[in-house]
């Protein structure tokens, strides 16, 4: 997942977000890195990169999506597109004090942010 960034922020409070995992041989992993997901209500820290091209991509941190709708759309077209893909929706917190860039994905308000803490599966 690629965010294209508008701005970069502190959190001042908590932002709750949700996040796409594969569910993959009885463990969640990320979309694109295959990464094993965080446990959950646990904060979880990772690298979040600087903007670069002219369009201001942010591709390594912690993606998200701003509405629980947008997460289950995009989760249901990315199912599809790779046959039928179980994809899990996951209810998120990014933590207050934390890095995060606030920018689009497909057109989606999304997040790419320094740490995260699963909360609870949606779908």
């Amino acid at each position: 997942m690629c965010l294209i960034c508008a701005k970069i922020k502190e959190t001042v409070e908590d932002i709750v977000c949700y996040k796409l995992y594969i569910s993959f041989e009885e463990e969640l992993k990320s979309l694109f890195r295959r990464s094993l997901a965080p446990n959950m209500n646990e904060i979880a820290k990772t690298y979040l990169e600087e903007p670069y091209d002219i369009r201001n991509y942010v591709d390594r941190g912690f993606h998200s999506f701003a509405n629980l709708e947008d997460a289950l759309q995009t989760g249901t077209n990315i199912s599809r597109l790779y046959n039928n893909m179980d994809i899990v929706v996951i209810k998120c917190i990014i933590p207050k004090d934390s890095k995060c860039y606030v920018g689009s994905f497909w057109g989606m308000t999304s997040y790419c942010s320094d740490s995260i803490k699963l909360i609870e599966i949606c779908a």
